[in-house]
Parts: C-alpha cells; structure tokens; sequence
C-alpha cells in the first residue's frame, strides 16, 4: 500500500516544489458507454468521470464544473481522487512542469487517447463474456455524435491507444473511426490491445494503418493449443501463431516498438506461464501476467480457478512456479500477483538464511 503523504512529501522534498501531475492534462479515457475520464479510471480512487461524450462535445466537458473541480484538485496537489497504488505518480517523468494554470483549466486537448469504444469480439473468452457479442446497439449514435467528438479531440494526439474490451479488427465501427482518423491526421500513432486473429497485413492495409502500430499487446492466455482453445473459445491456435509470425516480422525490422503477450492466469493455464515467458523471450516480447477478475460470468468455483484458494493443491503449485527466474526480465506481474511473488521471494530467501545458519553456526 502506497502512502500518498509520503510519496508527496518525498517529491517535494526532491525538487523543492510541489509535485503537480502531467497525465490529467495530456491523456483522456473514454469507456464503452462513452463516459470520459481524464487520466486512467483505475487511477481515480472514485472512477471520477468527466463527462460523457455522447451528451456533449469535448469542449464543453472540459469547461464543465466537474472538470474543472478535477483539475483544480491537480493543480493544487491535493489528489483526493488519486489511488497511487495503481499509479506511478509522483515521478519526474509525471511532472507537470512549465505549465500555465489559467490554460490548463481550460480546454486541453489531450496527447494520448485510450479507447475502448466497442465490444463486439470475434471469440468468447470464457472469463470475460458468457456469449459472443457480435452487434453494437449504439451504431447510430455512435456514427453520428461519437466518431465527430473523437476525431475532433485528436488534433493534439500523438498516440491513440484501443480497444481492451472488444476486437477492433472485428468492429466496422472501430475500423470507421481509424479511417476517419487516419485521414485527417495522418501521423498519429497506435496500440492495440487485440486477440491478434484478425491483425493481418490485409487488414492492417484496410484500416490504412501502415506505419502507423506502435505496440501491440496480444491477448493469448496460453502457450498450448489445447488450452488456447479452452479458454479463447471460438478462436483458431494455427491462425493465432500464423499471425504472430507476421507481427514478429514487423517487430524485426522495427515497424513495431513493442510486443506484449497478455496473460489472465487462472485453473486451467498457470502450468503453462513458464512456457509462455520463454515463447516471449525467444521472440523479444514482453510478457504480462494478470490475476483473473470477477466480472460475474464465472458463477460458481471462481476462487479455486482464480487460484485464490489458498488450501488448494493448484495454489501450491502455482507459487512454486511464480517464483522461477524466467520471470525476472521481460516480464510485469499486475499488484496482485506482483504481491504473491515478492512475499514467495522473501519466504525463501528467508529459510534460505535459516538453513544456511543451521548448517554452519548450529552444533
């Protein structure tokens, strides 16, 4: 648990001046129903939304008395809306420096998008939805109201991030707003969070986004077929490797920054993580491993396939393999499992200490 006193005073106490943060001003988050955030949600300790872009365009959210009320809270180091402990603020490469407080309160348009603006998905993960969702029920408005606003707000982008909650290379929404993108400002750059069964050199064609991925973030939750197809259900193993290849290839000859395997550990796949990790080290890319999350479609058993059953057979095993070295370069453990491996790491350097002085001191 991170102190946000400390961690402030710290800055302070480093710099000589109040630590003021950057993210607020410079990244936008915008979810399925078309709430806005400024900075992540999971940062926000309330999920604080400014506004929502279907009910107004993004300037007047900005002028809004619930924005305002955010930003002044930033400007003036309080942070009562801020969770640290899901942030890597206060740093120096969050800093707010230079900036002017009468323009930052008014409208900012952001640096960086993170959307997540359809879930219509090609697959059926079965710790994420418990049927294929194939058809948006917002496809007017969101042709009509919500591709205008974002384009509009991208003037100042410099990287937009999507989706994380469906398949952009299976939503002809998502691929209408990119075209739009696309062609009024070309430059901008992209990360997608894809299952990667549709990230294709034809399709990135169509999407007209050549040159223009930055990073990648695959979500494969396994290195086996057998278990791909448990838990991806829907989706072919062969088409995911034959597409892994091709975005190996861009990585290669540096047409893609970064590649990361995305990892929901559970039940039916921790015995395959080291695997997984040396698949990603093998190839370059980094690996991110996360703790299943109760989303209300696992219904029954979810802590013994959460492997939150402490007293489980499964949970023991998966502590001996978190632990495995493999793990220390390449790779990022969300807190919880960050958490679980750190207390391992200590257990055992601990007894290690204990029998080293049994064996030496102890007659």
């Amino acid at each position: 648990m991170k102190n946000k006193e400390i961690l402030l005073e710290s800055f302070e106490s480093k710099y000589n001046e109040k630590f003021v943060c950057k993210r607020p001003f410079e990244l936008v988050e915008i979810d399925l129903d078309g709430n806005v955030y400024f900075c992540f949600p999971r940062c926000n300790n309330t999920s604080y939304k400014v506004g929502n872009l279907y009910d107004s365009s993004f300037e007047d959210i900005s002028l809004s008395q619930t924005a305002l009320i955010f930003k002044k809270d930033i400007l003036n180091s309080d942070y009562k809306y801020c969770d640290f402990n899901y942030c890597n603020a206060p740093s120096i490469d969050l800093h707010y420096q230079n900036f002017n407080c009468h323009e930052s309160m008014g409208i900012t348009y952001p640096l960086e998008l993170r959307l997540h603006i359809d879930n219509i998905c090609n697959v059926k993960c079965f710790m994420c939805r418990s049927e294929h969702i194939v058809r948006n029920n917002k496809e007017k408005q969101f042709r009509e109201v919500l591709i205008p606003r974002i384009v509009s707000m991208c003037r100042n982008a410099k990287k937009i991030f999507m989706n994380g909650q469906g398949e952009v290379f299976f939503s002809p929404l998502a691929k209408e707003l990119i075209l739009e993108i696309t062609k009024k400002y070309p430059n901008i750059s992209f990360d997608f969070c894809t299952n990667a069964l549709g990230f294709t050199e034809k399709n990135l064609k169509e999407y007209n986004l050549e040159n223009k991925v930055e990073s990648v973030s695959v979500s494969m939750h396994a290195i086996k077929k057998s278990t791909y197809e448990k838990i991806v259900v829907g989706a072919s193993y062969n088409r995911l490797i034959e597409n892994l290849e091709y975005i190996k290839y861009l990585f290669d000859s540096k047409q893609l920054k970064n590649v990361t395997l995305n990892f929901v550990v559970c039940k039916y796949n921790y015995n395959e993580m080291i695997d997984f990790q040396y698949y990603a080290n093998k190839n370059g890319f980094n690996c991110f491993f996360s703790s299943l999350v109760d989303v209300g479609v696992i219904t029954k058993n979810f802590d013994d396939i959460a492997l939150r059953n402490k007293k489980s057979i499964d949970y023991f095993k998966f502590c001996r393999i978190i632990v495995n070295s493999i793990f220390n370069n390449n790779c990022i453990f969300d807190n919880n499992l960050n958490e679980i491996r750190n207390s391992l790491l200590l257990e055992n350097k601990s007894q290690s200490l204990i029998g080293f002085i049994i064996r030496n001191f102890v007659k």
